[in-house]
């Protein structure tokens, strides 16, 4: 065994003393070298060769010691190397160690109560280290978690909504400029229009042209409604971010793609003939074929009986938050696209091919 410490530590002597105690522990250990370096000598590492020990015990506390091992570890010529932080000073008998009633659970709060020097530096360093293994890291896991809603499965399959994702939302888009152009008095038909036929179209009871015409009576406008349709239609343009993710996991084969969207029949036929979505998507589940219509619960869980993957290894992405959080619920792992800038980076944080 070789026992390597740094300078700075508690004592010159810390490997030397270590090497004795050992020896009164173990009498047939071999302890072929004990010294104090320097983290960044060289001159040590051929001294480490010409011992060839089985076992090398580095002290220089993390990260150095786990750096100095991965640098050198084809050179030292020992076939296991550990780095041991601060393991010397309890063993030499430097540190005290705490009481039985604290080891384990509580052994960190020692460690900050009593650290290994005196000097306000010494407390600052040992305070962040232990601030930061808790609870800041426990906390990221546990936010980690929540923005992802589920658990740590393997992703397997990626569900997109179309409107607002995939591509620009036309439908809202327009309506943003509609409420200028509209005025007050026409603002309560316009919602209980929407409140009353539009789910309905959603969900395929009625059909697009008949909602037209009702929308003409509800508002009484002249407008051409086939110019406010086109517009709508023309308002769905691709968003780039996320269609380049669908393509590397297309590509790639090992996640499956969904799409999901409160759709009309009408639309969806436009939608396949100018996206070909069926080349990408399966399956592709959408209101108005199905008669169920986000968030309803039903067919999230339709969504996972046609993939036949668990909502925990699915990735589901919407721009309406109440979607994004029954996905949760329910869950799934849910982000909610604000930015599809912003939703591409985060797949590609968690995606295995993004």
């Amino acid at each position: 065994m070789y026992l390597l410490d740094k300078k700075g530590g508690l004592g010159q002597d810390t490997p030397k003393a270590v090497a004795e105690r050992l020896r009164l522990l173990y009498p047939q250990l071999n302890i072929v070298g004990a010294e104090t370096v320097d983290s960044g000598s060289q001159t040590v590492i051929r001294r480490i060769q010409k011992a060839h020990p089985d076992i090398l015990l580095v002290a220089f506390g993390f990260p150095l010691q786990e750096q100095f091992i991965a640098q050198h570890i084809h050179r030292l010529g020992a076939t296991v190397a550990i780095g041991v932080g601060g393991a010397f000073d309890y063993i030499a008998g430097f540190r005290a160690r705490p009481p039985k009633w604290l080891r384990g659970k509580f052994e960190w709060l020692w460690r900050l109560l009593i650290p290994s020097g005196h000097s306000f530096t010494e407390y600052r360093r040992r305070a962040s280290r232990i601030l930061t293994a808790f609870p800041l890291f426990p906390l990221a896991v546990f936010a980690w978690k929540l923005r992802w809603g589920a658990g740590l499965h393997p992703v397997t399959a990626l569900a997109l909504d179309f409107g607002g994702v995939t591509n620009a939302n036309g439908v809202e888009s327009v309506v943003r400029h509609a409420w200028r152009m509209m005025h007050v008095r026409q603002y309560p038909a316009l919602i209980l229009f929407y409140f009353r036929y539009i789910q309905d179209l959603e969900l395929g009871k009625i059909a697009e042209v008949e909602v037209w015409t009702k929308f003409m009576r509800y508002i009484g406008t002249k407008r051409d409604l086939a110019e406010l349709r086109q517009s709508m239609i023309e308002g769905f343009v691709p968003n780039e971010p996320i269609w380049e993710i669908v393509r590397r996991v297309k590509n790639d084969q090992s996640v499956r793609l969904a799409l999901l969207t409160n759709n009309i029949a009408e639309w969806m036929r436009i939608w396949e003939k100018e996206y070909h979505l069926s080349d990408y998507f399966d399956p592709i589940i959408a209101s108005c074929f199905v008669k169920k219509r986000k968030p309803n619960p039903a067919i999230f869980r339709l969504l996972t009986k046609e993939l036949g993957i668990p909502p925990g290894e699915t990735i589901f992405v919407d721009d309406h938050r109440r979607n994004v959080l029954m996905a949760r619920r329910l869950g799934f792992r849910a982000i909610h696209c604000s930015d599809p800038r912003a939703a591409a980076e985060d797949l590609r944080e968690i995606l295995p091919t993004a």
